[in-house]
């Protein structure tokens, strides 16, 4: 296996996660994590840590549907699972409520 073309998932996904995600969830939270934790800049060196991901993409990276996409990313969120975000002012502003946003950025958030 070459390691180098890998993405790190956190282990607490897989001990504490795992057992409570839909298979939906699962899905959207793993292309989250290999767009953001599975990039490094390499004139930084450092890990991203929001990515812009449009639903065009997750459901294509996916195979979900819209609305399968769109009710992952809603209860991911309010679990407290991941945070989106709007590009503003040179920083990320973190969105709550998320419906009808455009330019959505994702993070993971990382627990424990």
């Amino acid at each position: 296996m070459n390691y180098q073309r890998t993405t790190q998932v956190p282990n607490v996904v897989f001990d504490s996660m795992l057992p409570i995600l839909t298979y939906a969830e699962l899905k959207i939270l793993l292309v989250i994590i290999r767009q953001t934790y599975g990039w490094i800049n390499k004139r930084t060196g450092k890990r991203k840590v929001y990515d812009r991901i449009t639903y065009g993409q997750f459901i294509k990276k996916t195979g979900l549907s819209r609305r399968s996409v769109s009710s992952a990313v809603t209860s991911l969120a309010k679990k407290g699972f991941i945070e989106t975000g709007i590009y503003c002012d040179g920083k990320i502003q973190i969105l709550k409520p998320i419906k009808g946003q455009r330019n959505i950025y994702y993070k993971y958030k990382a627990l424990g």
